[in-house]
């Protein structure tokens, strides 16, 4: 079986493809939150970062006022990925293990220390005893050769968010190169996830088109997530069907998993009422209380798809957007905004283990 197939890829002249329907991920996961879900939810996996402290949290640390701070940042990590893991119990049995993912964001703070990302791997697949549990890191060239060498070592790992279609791809060369090597070593192939910050894109390149004004330039605005992420789609598609990914498959490694995530910045929910991306074969990462009550329709995304999404991302050179300048500076910005968040959840931290130690 080909990738196209196993992702349900359509085929570019018909329609006789079989879908399979997209992931709902929750991005974002607080203990008050999960009285509220509703038996029957939707969701498929989480995507967990650094959040602020809760109501809760006092308890929580109570216990924890001999550790240092980096032992209690680290407990909560940990308490909320067994928050996740109680959430997605019935969809991890029922799918037989093939859904229910935890994927937890790795301090960015060592983004530039390969050796440091893959020991936070290793320390959190040590401490989290579950095949589900994908480690995400930093969209940094060190965090790309940290998720090969965890991969390569058997571990699941993950990279983003990413912002271009050109380091999708390269995330999904080094996602094959961990996995042939780990492979090659014996290892139970790992899972591995690239996730792509579509809202991310979309919202820096609106306030542009805002700008630059005019019916043509409103006429766009909204489209470039869908745009991005079916292009990334298709070469990732194209990638897929290669002799050594298809070797991979034969020897019995999944392919990487897409996510769209559609924040628009680290703890921020997409703005306006776009209807969430929905690619048979993919993810989508929601904040909404959408991905709780709603059915997602499978959206089968065809030539005429890709050709319409190559040709959005085109036009925006008619306004002067620059969309690789755009996704670099996306980039920077994102690695700086989600290290604040580490610290400022460290600093809170440092206050109630303060408080607790009076």
């Amino acid at each position: 079986m080909s990738a196209r197939t196993a992702l349900a890829r359509p085929t570019r002249r018909g329609d006789t493809t079989p879908l399979s329907g997209p992931e709902l991920w929750w991005d974002g996961l607080h203990h008050e939150d999960l009285p509220t879900v509703p038996q029957g939810h939707r969701i498929t996996g989480v995507l967990l970062g650094p959040a602020p402290l809760d109501r809760t949290a006092d308890h929580r640390l109570h216990h924890l006022t001999r550790h240092g701070v980096r032992d209690a940042v680290h407990a909560l990590v940990l308490d909320r990925l067994r928050l996740g893991s109680r959430l997605l119990h019935e969809v991890r049995r029922n799918s037989g293990g093939r859904l229910g993912h935890l994927a937890v964001e790795v301090d960015p703070r060592c983004a530039h220390t390969p050796g440091q990302m893959l020991a936070a791997v290793r320390t959190l697949h040590r401490d989290v005893a579950t095949d589900q549990l994908v480690p995400v890191l930093p969209a940094t060239d060190a965090g790309l050769r940290a998720m090969r060498d965890a991969l390569a070592e058997g571990l699941n790992a993950g990279i983003g968010p990413l912002h271009t279609t050109d380091r999708a791809q390269q995330a999904l060369r080094f996602c094959l190169e961990g996995l042939e090597q780990a492979v090659d070593a014996g290892h139970t192939p790992p899972a591995a996830l690239v996730s792509v910050g579509v809202g991310a894109v979309e919202c820096a390149v609106d306030a542009l088109l805002d700008r630059a004004g005019g019916e043509e330039a409103k006429a766009l605005r909204g489209s470039v997530a869908r745009a991005l992420a079916q292009v990334i789609h298709e070469q990732a598609l194209d990638t897929f069907d290669s002799p050594r990914w298809q070797a991979l498959r034969d020897r019995g490694a999944p392919l990487p998993r897409l996510l769209w995530c559609e924040a628009t910045a680290p703890g921020v929910p997409v703005a306006g009422a776009r209807p969430p991306l929905a690619a048979p074969g993919t993810a989508v990462a929601l904040r909404s209380a959408f991905a709780l009550t709603k059915d997602l329709p499978s959206v089968r995304w065809s030539g005429a798809h890709y050709g319409d999404a190559h040709r959005t991302l085109s036009h925006l050179a008619w306004f002067s957007v620059p969309l690789r300048t755009i996704s670099a500076a996306l980039d920077a910005r994102w690695a700086v905004t989600a290290a604040t968040r580490w610290d400022r959840l460290a600093a809170q931290v440092t206050a109630v283990l303060d408080k607790g130690q009076r």
